[in-house]
Order: C-alpha cells, then structure tokens, then sequence
C-alpha cells in the first residue's frame, strides 16, 4: 500500500518495487532497484525517511523517524533484515542491518559495517565505517574483515535476484477458493 500523508507523497523510482502487503506513506524515496518485501512499513509522517539504490527492506522491519529531531537515510546496497527497527537513524552505504536489530534516533553506522541481529544501537551511538557491530548496548566487537564484506555484498546482491521473479510477473495471488490438497473438495 501506498499513501500520501497530508501533502506529503512518496517519491519511488520506476525501478523500486514494493510488495503489495507493504506501506509507504508520506515523505519517502525509494532509490533505483530498491526492494520493500512483505509486511515491511516505511512511515514517512514525521520525518523524511531516504533510501538509496540496490537497498532492501525485507519482511517486517519498520522504518520511521521522531517529529523534528531525526530523520532516516538509508545509504545504497544496505540490506535491512526481517524484523528489523529503524528509527530516525543512518546508515551509510554498503552496510547489513542484521534480523530484529533496533537502530534508535540520530545513531550513525559508518559504511562497510555490520549490525549483528538483535543488537541496539542506542539514541546518538556513533560506529566509524568497517564495524562489527553486537549486542544491547550494541559494541563495536572488531572491524569488518574480508568474509564480512562478501556478507554484505551476498546481501543486497542476492535480493537483486529475488525481486527477479515479482517483477517479471512470476508471482501470482491465488483464487480465494484455492486449497492446498488437490483431493479437497
């Protein structure tokens, strides 16, 4: 679902794609090849909420901003895991935001970095770029190394092809009166 807020309209690329069981509302821009997956919400009714291009928002994660003291800017090929928060935060460039990690208010991730699922980046928490960011409190446990950086590179490259199929018409609602033993009457 897409939806203006008040005079605000979502700004999507002709190559962004947005499932239908998503929602983007308001001041938001979806870069080139941006991918929002199921069940993801991009809440641009605060505060502007950016993204740039080959970035994915996968299944569930929430990205919204505070009234007049953040907003979200997400860099180009960030992969944002299932379930993740991001909350009035950036996040630079080339960057994977691990499974229901929490990126609170004005935090900043430096680019080549990884936030481990689950972690907490606390309201302002500041990581240099090459973090490998853990836990609640969320650390910087040491810098990225090569096997960390083919992890970020796999990421926004593999949902590069995953989108493949939605956007080919591949993917197909099924009839209401579908059922999932043939022999059911």
């Amino acid at each position: 679902m897409i939806q203006k807020h008040r005079n605000l309209v979502p700004h999507i690329h002709p190559t962004a794609w947005v499932h239908p069981s998503a929602v983007v509302i308001g001041e938001v821009e979806l870069g080139p090849y941006v991918t929002v997956w199921p069940g993801a919400i991009l809440r641009g009714d605060c505060g502007a909420i950016r993204v740039g291009a080959h970035t994915n928002i996968q299944d569930g994660a929430l990205v919204h901003t505070t009234f007049d003291v953040s907003q979200t800017v997400l860099g180009e090929r960030i992969t944002v895991g299932h379930g993740a928060v991001l909350h009035g935060c950036i996040v630079e460039s080339d960057c994977l935001v691990g499974m229901h990690s929490t990126l609170l208010d004005n935090c900043r991730i430096g680019h080549h970095s990884i936030v481990g699922a689950g972690a907490v980046v606390g309201v302002g928490k500041e990581f240099e770029p090459l973090s490998l960011i853990m836990g609640n409190p969320a650390q910087r446990i040491r810098a990225c190394n090569e096997k960390n950086l083919k992890q970020i590179d796999y990421g926004w490259n593999a949902y590069k092809g995953y989108r493949e199929p939605f956007v080919n018409g591949e993917v197909e609602d099924l009839p209401d009166d579908w059922h999932y033993w043939p022999d059911e009457p």
